[in-house]
């Protein structure tokens, strides 16, 4: 697939170096049927990572110059469908290193699939790939060893509370105690004859 162009000279055989003014002519063959598709290289991400990455180089049988490429995506057997369709200049694939990443993707699989797109249009897409996004169980933190150290502080906190208040109760009885008898005897006195208590106040 190339453009031609043609400049048309009408010369003399006795004269050829008089020639007529030439006429210019320009046409394109036609696009190969033969054409290279991509292979794709999907690069295994770390569990826990939201991204895709795909690899391919420039096929060496394109009709024309390689322009952009076209690089879609899209979800397999998840209950939210997600499809996505970019497209990427070349001076990017090339500046990228050969490398294009779908980025923000939740777990789950996908395929993905590309092709080119050249001075003659696009090439027919690449066989679909498998990619899949692993989910990563958070980390769950043992907090048995801090919340062992919560619970006897708590417990050391109440007993000191508790003998604290026990001590100050006990100070309190020993030196108010204005309970003292004002006799000497108590009931057990004998009643003298006009029905009172025979006793001596303090």
């Amino acid at each position: 697939y190339t453009y031609y162009t043609f400049q048309l000279f009408a010369c003399s055989a006795d004269e050829l170096e008089f020639c007529s003014a030439y006429s210019i002519y320009s046409d394109r063959t036609a696009p190969s049927p033969v054409v290279g598709t991509l292979t794709l290289t999907v690069i295994k991400q770390p569990e826990g990572s939201s991204h895709i990455v795909l690899t391919f180089t420039e096929p060496v049988l394109v009709n024309g110059a390689v322009v952009a490429y076209n690089i879609e995506l899209k979800s397999i057997a998840q209950t939210v469908s997600v499809e996505r369709r970019e497209c990427i200049t070349r001076l990017q694939h090339e500046q990228a290193g050969g490398r294009y990443v779908f980025g923000n993707l939740t777990a789950g699989e996908y395929m993905v699939r590309a092709r080119v797109i050249s001075l003659a249009g696009p090439a027919p897409f690449s066989d679909w790939y498998f990619a899949e996004v692993v989910w990563r169980e958070p980390l769950k933190e043992d907090n048995s060893v801090r919340n062992g150290l919560i619970t006897f502080g708590v417990l050391l906190g109440l007993s000191v509370v508790l003998i604290g208040l026990y001590a100050a109760y006990h100070r309190f009885k020993t030196h108010h105690d204005d309970k003292a008898p004002l006799v000497e005897d108590d009931g057990n006195a004998l009643v003298d004859e006009d029905g009172f208590v025979d006793c001596a106040l303090r």
